[in-house]
């Protein structure tokens, strides 16, 4: 037994030893594995070790770039100061060439100068060997009695000086006006005169329109873009401008006449949160680039949103477009201090513009307690687009569907949606639009489908499958007080039956084309009977008739209706005897050049014996604004005047030789100054050939280079007057009714004609009214066509006769006009 417990403490023992060796073993292995632990750790160190060097490398590389673009911007800094001063330095320089050219001009008008011109010419010309330059010689030394522009230079040798100075200077050379591309790269004018030249040769027979945005124009397809698509439609050129600024200032051609513009601004993202009245000259040199560069003359201004006022302001004061304000929101209405700036602009804007446009008659109220001219334009559907969602055979099989599009605000009226998700839970309410309110309540029923933001041509799929549509906004609130809702329009032109709450611009409309309930309850009611087919609302057929009569279309009409109705008529006058071919010329160029919204053009005929009637006659038949009078003899200049003003009813006058050739906007140019000069008796404008200051030196040689000529100048001189001594030629002259009816009409006692311009302008003046020479508007005038045509001794006596009847009429001695300083006689 002993013997056997010995056996057994020996097994254990060696079971002992046997379990050590093997725990010996196990922690030989944890040793090693601890060691290859402690090897990875080391491992992981020097990585770490490495990735920091690396980062303090990157760091050291981030520090120096950072210097760099320091030293870059200083360096910029520097190149922009050297580069504005350069430009200073040139301007400056430009300026002092033009003083020089001004100046020599002057001396070539001088009495000495004049004398070596004589002497000069006298030696070279009038001693001539050739025969034919003798000749010339002779005609000139003649046409100085009767102030004939003299063309030839080469005997006058102050004009190569002249030539010098003004090669780089004067106005026959491209202004420079920039334009930006989107990566900011900018273009000088001179690269852009061949679409400028292109521009200016095309007809100009309806008024620009520039649009002043609520929002993009690539954001929701709502009545801005609308009414801007139907314009560019309508043959107007259409420059929409984004509410968003940019760094550069760039145009995009979305459609034909179709324009998308965004303006450059540095300090603000867009015009909700600044008005330009701090940034002025940043607003110029955007409105000017727009203005400028796409030869805008004539132009309607539609202000969208009140902080553009001061822009608007500033294009109807230096070019005469007219302001409509499109009020769509009440911008008066706002409690947040923080939109004051608004507020503030929208009393502005309403006071200083020329007409109001209301989407309802809760704005419509509201305006007219600051303007006397509101016309209400209500929202409007795009039928033939809308009417694709249509399906009269709509399938019945799986859930109904309630449907809504637009956005999901704090205006919305989350009660009755809540109420309908509770109420129809096998029917699906499908929500398409943007939600900024309550998303969180709208996510806990089932039932309710959030679809998001979806682009205006994605709207008709959410629409063919609405078998109810709602317009449920919170009418308690002044903004829903003031909305006249375009989903309205646009679900009766898919035949959709719809409920709405209580919504004032849907009152007439009630229990025929639309339920309206305020109560959940009641509101789920009547969706119900439109769900059942138990409602009692117009047909689809009735629903489609009243979209119809609600098109975009039809308001855009309206809409050009209203905008004619701003401008005051003007009766533009053109009396001929003759001279057919240069009445054609100025015919054609009226009706082609003249895209002010309001005028007639009234052509009296002093019994011309060249087959000017028969032309008049035919002119009339296709122009529904032109009227004629057929004399049965020559009335002369007054009395054919007269005629034409008696059968005229504009607000304006405007009298106009045959021998003319109107430019782009002259009307309006006319007009901008009659209107801003409070007293105003006669606006004339100035040309290439008169005998007074209204004449300038000009560098066309023809009249197809006229065009490009008359717009740099008029350019240049934009908004200026010159400060003229003496009378305004009635080559072309604007009164207004209301002084023509003090004054009284041209006095026939000077017959055939001449004086008639002297003696107005007297009569104008003696009523202490003023005679305003716009430098902005140029006229081409060949120049007394008639005139030529008579006998030296006719023109004689005739000159001679009503000076004397002038002179005698007034009790004074008559002065013969003279040319502004530095006008050459060429």
């Amino acid at each position: 037994k002993a013997n056997l417990d010995i056996e057994i403490l020996n097994g254990s023992i060696c079971n002992l030893q046997t379990e050590n060796q093997g725990l010996q073993t196990e922690n030989h292995g944890l040793q090693t594995e601890n060691q290859g632990l402690r090897t990875e750790n080391q491992g992981i160190q020097i990585e770490n070790n490495r990735l920091s060097e690396q980062m303090r490398s990157q760091q050291r590389l981030y520090d120096s770039s950072q210097k760099e673009i320091c030293d870059l911007s200083k360096n910029i800094e520097t190149l922009e100061a050297h580069v504005k001063q350069l430009m200073q330095d040139n301007n400056s320089l430009i300026a002092k060439q033009q003083v020089a050219i001004s100046q020599v001009n002057a001396m070539t008008t001088s009495k000495m100068f004049k004398a070596v011109h004589f002497v000069n010419r006298t030696l070279k010309q009038g001693f001539h060997s050739d025969k034919e330059e003798r000749k010339k010689f002779r005609k000139w030394l003649f046409s100085r009695m009767s102030h004939t522009p003299d063309h030839d230079h080469r005997y006058n040798p102050l004009f190569s000086v002249i030539d010098i100075l003004s090669d780089k200077t004067t106005c026959s050379q491209p202004i420079i006006v920039c334009t930006e591309k989107e990566n900011g790269e900018e273009i000088a004018y001179d690269e852009n005169i061949e679409k400028i030249n292109c521009i200016l040769q095309n007809e100009n027979e309806k008024a620009d329109i520039i649009i002043l945005g609520i929002i993009d124009y690539s954001f929701r397809h709502q009545r801005p873009q609308h009414f801007a698509e139907r314009f560019a439609i309508n043959g107007h050129r259409v420059f929409y401008v984004n509410a968003n600024f940019a760094q550069y200032t760039s145009y995009k051609e979305l459609k034909n006449n179709l324009y998308e513009v965004t303006f450059s601004n540095l300090q603000n993202v867009a015009i909700y949160s600044a008005d330009w009245s701090d940034q002025t000259s940043e607003m110029i040199e955007n409105l000017r680039k727009l203005v400028d560069e796409w030869c805008i003359r004539d132009a309607v201004v539609v202000v969208d949103y009140p902080n553009w006022v001061y822009a608007a302001e500033y294009l109807r004061n230096l070019y005469g477009f007219r302001m409509i304000t499109d009020y769509m929101d009440d911008f008066t209405g706002f409690l947040n201090p923080a939109e004051n700036l608004v507020k503030e602009n929208c009393y502005r804007l309403l006071d200083k513009c020329d007409s109001v446009v209301a989407s309802s008659q809760f704005l419509c109220d509201i305006a007219s307690k600051y303007k006397d001219k509101v016309q209400i334009i209500r929202n409007g559907t795009e039928y033939d687009y809308f009417h694709k969602a249509y399906e009269p055979l709509k399938s019945n099989i799986g859930r109904k569907v309630i449907g809504y599009y637009g956005a999901i605000a704090e205006w919305f009226n989350i009660d009755v949606i809540k109420r309908c998700a509770e109420k129809f839970t096998d029917c699906d309410i499908i929500l398409v639009g943007n939600i900024t309110a309550n998303r969180n309540i709208l996510e806990k029923y089932p039932n309710i489908q959030l679809i998001g933001e979806v682009p205006y041509t994605g709207l008709l799929e959410w629409l063919k499958r609405f078998d109810v549509c709602l317009i449920p906004f919170d009418t308690s609130t002044n903004l829903i007080k003031a909305t006249n809702p375009v989903k309205f329009y646009e679900y009766l032109s898919a035949g959709k039956k719809i409920v709405a709450t209580g919504i004032p611009e849907l009152l007439p409309y009630k229990d025929k084309y639309v339920y309206l309930e305020n109560a959940p309850d009641a509101f789920c009611d009547k969706v119900e009977l439109c769900l059942n087919g138990n409602d009692t609302l117009a047909n689809a057929d009735e629903c489609f008739k009243f979209a119809k009569e609600n098109d975009w279309n039809m308001r855009a009409e309206q809409f050009i209706k209203e905008t004619l109705s701003i401008y005051p008529k003007i009766s533009v006058i053109v009396l001929c005897y003759n001279q057919l071919e240069y009445t054609k010329q100025c015919v054609r160029s009226v009706l082609e050049q003249t895209a002010y919204p309001n005028y007639e053009l009234i052509i009296v005929d002093n019994n011309s014996t060249d087959g000017t009637a028969e032309y008049l006659e035919q002119i009339k038949r296709e122009n529904t604004n032109v009227k004629i009078v057929l004399n049965k003899e020559n009335r002369g200049f007054a009395g054919g005047n007269n005629d034409g003003i008696a059968v005229s009813d504009g607000d304006y006058i405007v009298l106009l030789n045959n021998d003319t050739i109107v430019t782009r906007g002259w009307l309006t140019g006319m007009l901008k100054h009659y209107v801003n000069n409070s007293n105003s008796g006669i606006v004339g404008p100035i040309t290439n050939s008169i005998g007074n200051e209204a004449k300038i030196n000009v560098s066309y040689t023809d009249v197809s280079s006229m065009p490009i000529f008359a717009y740099q100048y008029t350019t240049e001189h934009m908004g200026e007057e010159f400060p003229h001594s003496g009378i305004l030629a009635m080559f072309c002259v604007m009164i207004s009714r209301k002084i023509y009816e003090e004054v009284g009409s041209l006095d026939e006692g000077y017959g055939i004609g001449m004086f008639e311009d002297d003696d107005y302008s007297t009569a104008v003046q003696s009523r202490g009214y003023s005679l305003i020479m716009a430098e902005d508007v140029f006229i081409h005038h060949y120049g007394t066509v008639s005139f030529k045509k008579l006998e030296d001794e006719q023109y004689k006596k005739i000159f001679d006769t009503n000076k004397e009847y002038f002179e005698k009429k007034w009790g004074t001695s008559w002065k013969m006009p003279h040319y502004r300083d530095g006008v050459t006689w060429h």
